[in-house]
């Protein structure tokens, strides 16, 4: 939730949450599964493993070992970090599972796109009084399916805490946008985030999404939504290249 939020497949003339495409879903699951790749309802299988590569980011699949499940260790058990996302932080055993169904979906060509982030070279933290190591996890950056069942999936960036405030989130989500509108074939790209988790609204409007409306249709609460469309991200990239 801190900075998640949903994509979907279908058709751009039906409001958001609004059936759509069905019968092209159908057909492309049926393909999927002919090449035994692993869905889920509205799900789209991992194909390959990208590698992005920003100014100051390099943003990759999550990874089996110990280094991707530090990460995770580092931000769902930091109150600070999980404030606006699940609210607390998760145990041990939660967090294992978490880290080892991200990176079992590259290993499967399941569902879940998500990826770690890390410094290209040393950063300093936002109060100058740390430095974010060269290629140690800072967070992830993700395109999974919303609430793990889809059919709507959903774009999340989680940053440990040490890394907030560098303008980090915003630089990972660019990077994969087009992943999510080119190889995974999206054409509308949500978001939700609690309303108080004003910085999250603040990295949405930088990428472009336009704010909707509140909804309570997610995670059993209250959350501000926002939109943006396959053109609409493209024209926000044209107009800043």
């Amino acid at each position: 939730m801190h900075d998640e939020a949903s994509v979907r497949r279908g058709d751009e003339s039906k409001p958001s949450g609004a059936a759509g495409g069905g019968a092209h879903r159908s057909q492309t699951r049926g393909a999927e599964r002919e090449r035994g790749e692993s869905v889920i309802a509205g799900g789209v299988p991992c194909r390959g493993r990208p590698v992005f590569v920003t100014p100051r980011l390099r943003v990759r699949p999550v990874a089996p070992g110990e280094g991707d499940l530090e990460l995770y260790r580092r931000v769902f058990g930091c109150a600070a970090a999980m404030r606006y996302v699940t609210g607390e932080p998760e145990t041990e055993e939660k967090i294992a599972a978490r880290h080892e169904r991200y990176w079992r979906s590259w290993e499967e060509g399941g569902p879940f796109h998500v990826f770690a982030v890390e410094p290209l070279a040393d950063l300093a933290t936002a109060d100058g009084e740390a430095t974010l190591g060269a290629g140690r996890p800072i967070g992830d950056c993700m395109l999974v399916p919303i609430e793990a069942k889809g059919p709507e999936y959903e774009l999340g960036y989680r940053l440990a805490e040490e890394a907030w405030g560098l303008g980090l989130a915003s630089e990972a989500a660019r990077a994969v946008l087009p992943y999510g509108f080119g190889e995974m074939g999206l054409d509308e790209l949500l978001a939700v985030a609690r309303p108080e988790n004003v910085a999250s609204h603040g990295v949405l409007h930088k990428l472009g999404f336009k704010r909707v409306g509140t909804t309570n249709r997610h995670y059993d609460r209250e959350l501000e939504l926002f939109r943006l469309t396959r053109n609409e991200a493209r024209a926000v990239a044209q107009s800043s290249a």
